[in-house]
């Protein structure tokens, strides 16, 4: 299917007699391709007599193109047009190994995952959504407060963006969210999930998920049950997206290789200065029931830490949502 939706543009029509021809394909072959690409969030228009166009312009990755671009941070690329969790796909290949720095990105991921298991939404086209394979030569217990470092190389990366775009405004409303968000304006920008493995005492590696919404249609916003943001509103254009994946795995590179060095604790102050609840009065929803609570910060391992009426909790896990709104 995205083989044919390739060869469709959002400017003009291509006939069903011109596709089958490029793609050595009968017509009717190509017209049941495209009438099942609704799932994937793409619509196309059909006119009998002018063939076929696409609703949106779609910025389709192109594995040569990202190679060449990532050649000298040392990446090893791998572009698929489906999976159903690029995580889980990373996580198996890394049992057997897969070298350090693998990236694996997809078109159209069906299945992907969450924290705590949500669902992660992201019609064809609309997003990024990749895992990157980060092997540490530390234990497993040192790898606490990654999830901070990855949102704050992301919010960085989503900041630049923005200046670059002489969107000063916009990019100064990008901001993490403990422990594992990137928002804008308290609307959901990009997700990560990371899943580990390795030794006590090391070494360990990491796969760390990204999901960022680049340009989101309407019908995904109301599919989605909390705000949202994307790239394409606040920068006034929607990015190119291999300069923009390319763009990400830069900041992912520079600040990853810091946290090697360092652990969390070099980049504390500045993934405080970005939280976007920091000072705020918050609700932590947890397994144990409900804790009411001032942010304080983070300490040097990524814990939150909560000023409460019993004092300063050290919260590991739980949802936050600001005190007397929903959750």
């Amino acid at each position: 299917m995205l083989d044919v939706l390739r060869h469709l543009s959002a400017d003009e029509f291509v006939s069903g007699e011109v596709l089958a021809e490029r793609l050595g394909l009968s017509r009717a072959t190509i017209n049941n391709r495209l009438r099942a690409v609704q799932p994937l969030g793409l619509t196309v228009y059909s006119i009998p007599g002018r063939g076929y166009r696409l609703a949106r312009p779609v910025s389709w990755l192109d594995e040569r193109v990202l190679t060449a671009a990532l050649s000298g941070l040392g990446f090893h690329l791998r572009l698929e047009d489906s999976a159903e969790s690029t995580n889980s796909q990373l996580l198996a290949h890394a049992m057997h190994g897969l070298p350090h720095k693998s990236v694996l990105v997809t078109e159209w991921q069906h299945g992907g995952r969450g924290r705590r298991g949500r669902p992660w939404l992201a019609p064809l086209g609309s997003g990024l959504t990749f895992s990157l394979l980060w092997r540490f030569n530390r234990p497993l217990a040192e790898l606490s407060g990654l999830s901070l470092a990855v949102g704050l190389a992301l919010a960085q990366a989503a900041r630049a963006l923005g200046m670059a775009a002489g969107r000063g405004n916009w990019a100064d409303g990008v901001r993490v969210k403990w422990p594992n968000d990137v928002l804008h304006d308290q609307a959901k920008l990009a997700g990560i999930l990371i899943e580990v493995q390795g030794d006590a005492l090391g070494p360990s590696a990491a796969v760390i998920g990204v999901g960022l919404n680049v340009r989101l249609p309407d019908e995904a916003r109301a599919a989605i049950d909390q705000p949202v943001a994307d790239l394409a509103a606040g920068l006034g254009q929607t990015p190119e997206r291999n300069v923009l994946l390319c763009h990400l795995l830069a900041h992912l590179d520079r600040v990853l290789r810091q946290f090697e060095a360092a652990g969390f604790a070099g980049m504390r102050a500045e993934w405080e200065a970005l939280h976007a609840y920091q000072g705020s009065d918050v609700r932590m929803a947890g397994v144990q029931g409900d804790v009411l609570g001032r942010v304080l910060g983070v300490d040097a391992e990524g814990a939150l830490l909560l000023e409460t009426p019993a004092g300063v909790r050290r919260m590991m896990s739980g949802e936050m949502s600001l005190r007397g709104m929903p959750f």
